[in-house]
C-alpha cells in the first residue's frame, strides 16, 4: 500500500507539473528565440528550460524534469539558465538542488532575495536596453560591448559575487562571468540575437592561461561572430581585439565547454548557397490568388482588398548549392509566432513558406511581418492596408 501510495502521489505531481508547463516561457520579456544557444538545445532541454524560466520569474518551489533528460544534461541546464538569462536574479543556482522521486527527478530552487527585487532589476534592464534597441543589430550590439568595457572595473568585490549580472551592475564591478552576463541580458533586451558561453581560456601560445572563462556569441545582419567583453576592457576604453571574431580566431585563445559544440560552426545564418526572397500573397477563400513582391524595410501602401480576401506574407527559399540543405524557417505576423519546423531542400530548388494569416481578413491599417532562420531574425517588412 506505502509503494501504491507513493507512486500514486508521483503521477499526480507529473500531471500537475506537466500542466503547468509551456511551449515556451510565458513570461520571458524578450523573444526566448534571441537565444543562440536556446535554438541548438534539444526538445525536452527546451522544455526544461521554459519551466525553469517560468517557475524561476514566479517564485515556485520546483520544476518537474522531462523524463528521457539525464542528470548531467539537467545540471548545466539548471546552471545554463542562470547565465543566459542573469534577469532571473533572484535564483540561488548554488544553493538548488537536483531531487530524485520514484521515476522522476526535479529541481528544488531556492532564492537569494525577495521577487520584487528580480523585478526592479527586470525593469531596469529594459530600460537600459532601450537605447541600444533604435540603433540595429550591428551598432547596437557594440555600443553594449564598449560600454560594459568602459563601466566595469575588473575584480571581485565582498559586497556582492560580481559573477553575477545583477551585483556586477550595482557595483560596477565584474569578472569574466560578470561581462558575459550583463553583455547577453542587455543584448536580449534589446531584441538582439545573442548567447552566454563558458569554457576555458588560454595563451596565444595554446599554453592554458586564463582557465575557466566565459564570453559571447552574437549575431548581426544574419552572420554570427564571437566576442569577449572581459579581454576588450581596457580600462576607461574598449579594446577592439576580442570583438566581431569569426569561430577558427576565437577558438585558438577560447575552446567553449562541449555541451556548447553545437553552435561552434555558426557562421552564417542561413546555409551557404541558400538565398531568399519575399512575398505578399493574396488570398481568399480558395486559397492563394497572386503575389506582390516586397523589399525588407520598405513600408507599401497596398489597395484595398476585395471582399473575403487578405494578405498572407510568403517566403520562397533556394537551394543553389550541390547538396540537400533542411533550414527551419518561423515567421512572426503582428507578433504572432508561426513555426513550420525544420524543412529538406533538393539542390537547385526552391521550398515556399506561405503563412496562414487568415487572421488579417477584413483588416485594415498597419501590419508587420518578421522572418526567422533557426530563430534568428533575417528579414522583416511592414504594409499599410487602407
Amino acid at each position: 500500500m506505502k509503494n501504491l501510495a507513493i507512486a500514486l502521489l508521483a503521477v499526480l505531481l507529473l500531471c500537475l507539473l506537466a500542466a503547468a508547463a509551456g511551449a515556451e516561457p510565458s513570461h520571458c520579456p524578450y523573444d526566448i528565440h534571441l537565444s543562440i544557444v536556446y535554438n541548438h538545445l534539444t526538445a525536452s532541454e527546451r522544455t526544461l528550460y521554459d519551466r525553469l524560466y517560468d517557475a524561476l520569474y514566479t517564485g515556485q518551489e520546483s520544476v518537474l524534469v522531462p523524463s528521457d533528460l539525464s542528470w548531467g544534461q539537467t545540471a548545466w541546464i539548471a546552471d545554463f539558465i542562470c547565465n543566459e538569462a542573469p534577469e532571473l536574479c533572484a535564483y540561488d543556482g548554488g544553493a538548488s538542488k537536483i531531487e530524485f522521486g520514484t521515476g522522476f527527478m526535479t529541481i528544488s530552487l531556492k532564492y537569494r532575495m525577495p521577487l520584487s527585487e528580480q523585478e526592479r532589476f527586470i525593469q531596469d534592464a529594459a530600460e537600459t536596453a532601450r537605447r541600444y534597441a533604435g540603433k540595429g543589430e550591428k551598432k547596437g550590439l557594440k555600443a553594449i560591448h564598449d560600454d560594459l568595457c568602459k563601466r566595469f572595473e575588473y575584480g571581485y568585490s565582498a559586497e556582492g559575487d560580481t559573477q553575477l549580472a545583477y551585483y556586477a551592475l550595482k557595483l560596477n564591478r565584474a569578472v569574466c562571468n560578470g561581462y558575459a552576463q550583463a553583455f547577453v541580458m542587455y543584448a536580449h533586451f534589446a531584441g538582439f540575437p545573442c548567447s552566454y558561453v563558458n569554457g576555458d581560456g588560454y595563451y596565444e601560445d595554446g599554453t592554458k592561461g586564463a582557465g575557466s572563462h566565459s564570453w559571447n556569441i552574437a549575431c548581426a545582419n544574419g552572420k554570427y561572430f564571437w566576442l569577449d567583453t572581459t579581454w576588450d576592457d581596457e580600462g576607461n576604453k574598449a579594446g577592439k581585439t576580442w570583438y566581431g571574431l569569426d569561430g577558427e580566431s576565437m577558438f585558438r585563445t577560447h575552446v567553449p565547454k562541449r555541451e556548447y559544440k553545437p553552435i561552434l560552426d555558426l557562421k552564417t545564418v542561413l546555409p551557404k548557397n541558400v538565398t531568399h526572397t519575399q512575398h505578399l500573397d493574396v488570398n481568399n477563400s480558395a486559397g492563394y490568388t497572386r503575389g506582390i513582391t516586397q523589399k525588407s524595410g520598405k513600408t507599401v501602401q497596398l489597395r484595398k482588398l476585395k471582399s473575403g480576401e487578405y494578405y498572407s506574407p510568403a517566403m520562397v527559399v533556394s537551394n543553389n548549392g550541390r547538396s540537400r540543405v533542411s533550414v527551419s524557417i518561423s515567421c512572426r505576423v503582428d507578433g504572432e509566432l508561426i513555426d513550420w519546423g525544420r524543412w529538406p531542400i533538393e539542390p537547385g530548388s526552391g521550398l515556399a513558406y506561405r503563412t496562414d494569416a487568415s487572421q488579417l481578413r477584413g483588416r485594415t491599417g498597419n501590419h508587420e511581418a518578421i522572418w526567422y532562420c533557426d530563430g534568428i531574425r533575417i528579414a522583416s517588412f511592414t504594409w499599410k492596408v487602407k
